[in-house]
């Protein structure tokens, strides 16, 4: 009997061993196997559920020198700004701040395009304006709150002329023609509305310039969905969306607006953000 139990443990020893050996030999080729480089993407990745959109900072990877400008070499003309603004497009700064910028940027002129009218074109020109001369421009705007009356487009020269008179050397017309200003029948005004004729000519014998903004960018007038490549802008800004809801195609408003432009040829205008079509080039 001893000598079983003895040539059973001397069996069950390497079968032991040998089963040992299997199994660690088996985790070590799992271990030490390479992973294989694949070429499907992986439909069920995680990150592509649980990720979301704002989360998504990635850091480049771009080896480059760097060569910031923080001056320019020959002085600038910003003719684009609403810094102090009548309108209150962006916040309120000190003045000698604004100065402070400007002249470390060598920036020797801003235009301050939303000047509004009357009182509130007077404040900007008292507080921007007569104290740092040559400095600041300031342009004017129109009432389209008087859209209805009678005699809105005589009432907008002479607003003008108003405006001329007090200090503004310009009229800036925001996207709203077009796309927001309407009588009170609904209808939107046209960028060529025979109502705004009377002002164009205006402009033309004050010789003052017309910063027009027309339509928006192309995406905007797009569905906002996962095709749409300013899709994070829009879900922040739905009003931005020009897609259906009664308004014009973008192709439309810019038609309307050459043809204003061809019916005023002693009136400067300047199409503001490369022609509002800077993703069409061939266009511009």
């Amino acid at each position: 009997m001893a000598d079983l139990r003895k040539h059973h443990s001397q069996i069950a020893v390497p079968l032991v061993l040998l089963i040992s050996l299997l199994s660690h030999d088996g985790r070590s080729q799992d271990k030490a196997a390479p992973a294989q480089i694949g070429y499907q993407s992986a439909p069920d990745a995680e990150h592509k559920k649980t990720l979301l959109l704002k989360d998504f900072t990635p850091q480049s990877m771009l080896h480059a020198p760097a060569h910031s400008i923080d001056r320019a070499k020959y002085y600038v003309i910003d003719v684009h700004n609403h810094v102090n603004d009548a309108a209150r497009i962006e916040e309120h700064m000190a003045p000698e701040r604004v100065i402070q910028v400007m002249d470390s940027t060598n920036v020797k002129t801003v235009v301050i395009l939303t000047g509004m009218w009357g009182d509130k074109l007077q404040k900007v020109i008292d507080e921007m304006v007569k104290p740092y001369p040559g400095r600041f421009i300031v342009f004017s705007q129109i009432d389209w709150s008087k859209i209805d009356d009678p005699d809105f487009s005589g009432e907008m020269v002479r607003q003008l002329d108003d405006a001329v008179h007090r200090g503004a050397r310009g009229l800036k017309v925001l996207k709203d023609l077009g796309l927001e200003v309407r009588d009170k029948s609904g209808k939107l005004l046209a960028v060529d509305d025979p109502r705004m004729d009377p002002i164009w000519e205006e402009c033309g014998r004050l010789k003052i310039p017309v910063s027009i903004h027309v339509s928006d960018p192309e995406a905007f007038f797009h569905p906002i969905d996962n095709t749409n490549e300013r899709y994070e802008e829009l879900i922040e800004h739905p009003d931005w969306s020009f897609y259906g809801q009664g308004f014009p195609s973008k192709e439309s408003l810019l038609a309307a607006r050459d043809r204003m432009f061809a019916k005023h040829p002693h009136t400067t205008f300047v199409s503001l953000h490369v022609a509002n079509w800077p993703e069409n080039l061939d266009y511009v």
